[in-house]
């Protein structure tokens, strides 16, 4: 099973038998998006804090599927392909229960799984 980076820096993934680092492909791949004027949240000393609406759109930038291949990408990425039925895009698993690799400083530094996003139903 070959790898590939889509995401903009390198993956550490932490296995029992050492690391491995997956190098970024040239052009990470997105989710087009969209950004729109929200509401105004008030805090309670009066504060006005702007906010906006962002719409997630078509994938761009990741290849088509092949066999023996799996994609690395954000989380973002990886849920909007699991709308569209792809099961070979994964993200590195960054979340509470997924055993990411801290340094003292709290910055992930390896990962020891990646994340599959279940498609919805």
């Amino acid at each position: 099973m070959k790898i590939r980076n889509y995401t903009p820096h390198p993956i550490t993934i932490r296995a029992p038998h050492g690391d491995l680092i997956v190098t970024p492909e040239p052009t990470p791949a997105r989710s087009a998006s969209t950004s729109t004027p929200g509401e105004t949240l008030v805090t309670d000393n009066g504060m006005g804090i702007p906010t906006s609406v962002t719409t997630f759109g078509p994938l761009q930038g990741l290849p088509p599927p092949e066999p023996g291949i799996v994609l690395v990408c954000s989380a973002i990425v990886a849920e909007q392909a699991a709308r569209e039925g792809r099961g070979d895009v994964y993200a590195p698993g960054t979340g509470p229960t997924d055993g990411a690799v801290r340094d003292d400083a709290g910055r992930i530094v390896a990962v020891t799984r990646l994340v599959r996003v279940a498609p919805r139903a």
